[in-house]
Formats: structure tokens, sequence, C-alpha cells
């Protein structure tokens, strides 16, 4: 029977138009043959008659009775197929959250690992390996003649700064490298000092204070080392005569030119004369006039007791 058949039959017996026209029509034949089965009653209990377009045999309700438990027994199945399916998709959909979160969980312990690693790595201890490691053949141990602490001094300084050391750790990382002297010498310094390299190099620096005298001394005196280049020894003594210069506080042509002229009087003075001068002198120096005048044999020593 066609579905338009099984439409018209339906509605003819009563059921709503709009339902059975919303209904597939596995739902047509069972309503039809439930119908057939238990046909409504009239009233006074006679059953009422349902002109059909072929009036149905015995064996075609038999065959749509079969059809139907046929059809009921079909949809038992796909509910049961769909129910497995469902539960088959909720179980996968349960163990793909599962995996989710157990990788979420890992990359969360993942980030705190690299947190926790890199605040390690910042740490004092982390960044004195980094920097050890890395001006570990660069680091100039200190030697021992004080002539040489205001270059070596800026050597360990241009290498901080071209490594991009930490100011926290810069005085930690010379220490190792300097003298025993040296050492011993910082043993007098507060904890906070000796953290701070700033602190530890200018009280090394007073501590090997060194007078215009011995640098002008070192000057004229450097030799060249066996296992020194020229080259080597140039930067050695022109480095020399320039912490002279700075000593003496020298800011023109016409200072270093006097101060010359003047180390060359003090040469010729007489060894009282000039013990007195270097005594009066101090960390300044008297200018050619005033030694000349007050080296004259009319004038006495004390007239060099005012400075020029």
């Amino acid at each position: 029977m066609s579905t338009d058949r099984l439409h018209m039959n339906l509605a003819n017996v009563g059921y709503d138009a709009q339902q059975l026209a919303a209904a597939e029509r596995v739902n047509l034949q069972n309503m039809y043959a439930e119908y057939l089965l238990d046909p409504p009653v009239a009233v006074g209990g006679v059953k009422e008659e349902v002109e059909t377009p072929a009036r149905m045999t015995t064996e075609e309700i038999a065959f749509r009775k079969k059809e139907l438990a046929l059809r009921k027994q079909e949809l038992e199945i796909r509910k049961l197929e769909l129910e497995r399916l469902k539960s088959k998709v909720e179980k996968e959909n349960k163990r793909r959250d599962q995996e989710h979160e157990i990788k979420t969980r890992e990359l969360d312990l993942w980030a705190q690992e690299m947190k926790r690693q890199r605040m390690k790595d910042e740490s004092l201890a982390g960044l004195m390996r980094h920097y050890g490691e890395a001006l570990k053949h660069a680091m100039p141990k200190m030697r021992g003649d004080p002539t040489e602490y205001r270059s070596y001094f800026r050597t360990v300084e241009n290498l901080f700064a071209n490594f991009e050391v930490p100011a926290c750790v810069q005085a930690k990382l010379l220490i190792p490298v300097l003298t025993e002297h040296s050492k011993t010498l910082l043993a007098r310094l507060p904890k906070e000092s000796l953290d701070d390299y700033t602190k530890v190099r200018d009280y090394l620096l007073r501590e090997f204070r060194l007078t215009p005298e011995n640098y002008r001394d070192k000057f004229w005196s450097a030799t060249k080392n066996r296992d020194e280049t020229f080259t080597l020894f140039g930067t050695r003594v022109k480095t020399l005569f320039q912490y002279y210069l700075d000593s003496r506080k020298t800011s023109t042509k016409e200072d270093i030119i006097d101060l010359m002229v003047s180390d060359r009087i003090k040469q010729v003075l007489p060894e009282a004369c000039l013990k007195h001068v270097i005594s009066m002198e101090g960390l300044e120096w008297y200018y050619p006039d005033k030694l000349t005048s007050g080296a004259r044999p009319e004038r006495t020593m004390s007239s060099l007791g005012k400075k020029s």
C-alpha cells in the first residue's frame, strides 16, 4: 500500500491530518496495523466498519501483522544500535577529555619546571655559574705589580661590559683572580662592601696608592720583559706615563711641559733642597718658576713653603 493510501485510510478513521503528515511511512504502517488489529467500537458495542479500498483478506492481515512485528523488531535493533553508538561516542569523548586533561596537566608541570629553572638560572648561583664559565678563559689574573692595577681594573671592566655581566656578580667574579695580598686586605671590608665591585676596586687602589714619584720612576725605569712584544711594552710605558700625568692633574699641553721641566730641575737640586721640595709638594707639584726662584743660593728653602 502506498504512503498516500495510508494517509487517506488513517484520515478516514479519525487520525489527525497534521500528525499523519509529520509521520514517517514506518509509523504510518504501524498505526494502520494497530487500527486493523483493534478497530474503534461504535455506540451500542458494534465495531465500526471502515471501508477500505480493497477488503483485506485474513492472509493479508496476518502478513501485515508479521510485517509490523518485523518493523518493531527492526526499530528495537536500531534503537539498541543507537544506544551502543551513543555509549561509544560518550566513552570516546570521555577518553579525549581525560587525555586533554592529562596533557594540560603535563603542560602546566612543564611550564612550572621551566619557570623554576629560569628562576634558578637567574639566581645568584646560576648567574655565577653562567658568567664564570663565560669568562673562564678571558678573565686575567692580577699580577703583583701595583703600578699595573689601574690598567688591570680597566681591562676587567671592559670585559664586564662586553659580556654584560650584572653588577651583583662582578665583585664575586673578581675576588678569585686577585693576588693573595689583595685578598688579605679585603678581609677588612664589611660583607656588604665585598659584594660591590666599585667599593672593592676603590679600596684596593687606596691601599696600594702610589705617589706620583712612584709612577714617574716606574716610567723611567721600565724595561721590556723577555716574553713581551715591543707593542705591549710601548702600551705599558704609555700607561705608566698617563698614570703619572693623571696623578699630577695635568690637563693642558702647557701643564705637561711645565711638569717635565720641573722634574728635570729636581734632578739637579741639592739633596736637602729636593727632600724639602718633595715633602712640601705632597700630591701637588711646583711649577718651574717656583722651583727656580726658591733654589737660588740667596733664597732660603723656607721660601718654597708656599705652593704656586
